[in-house]
């Protein structure tokens, strides 16, 4: 299934050039994990604290930073796909709604942790998919554990093991998917400037850089955003 990811990082984060690729990776997984079997269309911004952080302040009255901020398009059960007649007649895509990561809070968490910033990153994006599918961990029971089950099933499909040794994450041979592990990089190159297909309504300004909100924003008024929890 083609699902398109539109991915946008910001400069000042350094967000080096392997991201792009394991963050779409993640997604597709995730998404494959939950047989959605219809084209969706996701939003991506990689930002750092402070751009984070103004997102939190604006939209949800949370003047702090986190590590990602999920606004789904639909309000589904867990477990539930969207509709055929979800889709935007215009690109036969499905909007499932836009992710906001922090680079600068993985990194800091993937050393509280003690683990790869690819596993962070990793973990994170998936948990980022299922909150865009209808999971939730509020209730710290249940819901909590239901979400976490998913998450491990698919960061297994990543290939991506709990075992790290020296920084190194310890990938599965017999898994098709192996992810590139993340290096810092001193120069970020320009972005690539989205203009067909973003559904932007209600422009952002983050941390100098105007990121195109979808219709998951505009139309739900980001009343529900999810935060990641572990």
């Amino acid at each position: 299934m083609k699902h398109k990811i539109i991915y946008q990082a910001e400069p000042e984060v350094q967000a080096p050039a392997s991201l792009e690729t394991q963050i779409k990776t993640a997604i597709t997984t995730a998404l494959n994990a939950q047989d959605i079997d219809l084209p969706c269309e996701i939003n991506v911004l990689v930002t750092g604290s402070d751009g984070i952080q103004d997102i939190n302040s604006t939209m949800r009255s949370v003047d702090q930073p986190t590590d990602v901020l999920s606004f789904p398009m639909f309000q589904l059960t867990p477990g539930d796909k969207p509709a055929p007649e979800d889709a935007d007649p215009e690109t036969g895509l499905i909007p499932l709604g836009d992710m906001v990561l922090s680079l600068n809070q993985a990194r800091a968490q993937a050393q509280e942790y003690g683990h790869s910033l690819e596993r962070e990153v990793s973990y994170l994006t998936v948990h980022s998919v299922l909150h865009l599918l209808g999971y939730d961990h509020l209730d710290e029971g249940p819901q909590k554990a239901q979400m976490r089950e998913r998450e491990e099933a698919i960061m297994a499909r990543l290939g991506v093991s709990r075992t790290e040794e020296k920084g190194e994450i310890i990938m599965d041979k017999k898994k098709k998917v192996i992810l590139t592990k993340i290096e810092p990089e001193t120069i970020q190159p320009e972005p690539e400037p989205e203009t067909e297909g973003s559904g932007s309504l209600l422009p952002l300004v983050v941390a100098g850089t105007v990121f195109g909100a979808t219709l998951a924003i505009c139309r739900r008024l980001m009343k529900h955003p999810y935060r990641r929890g572990r």
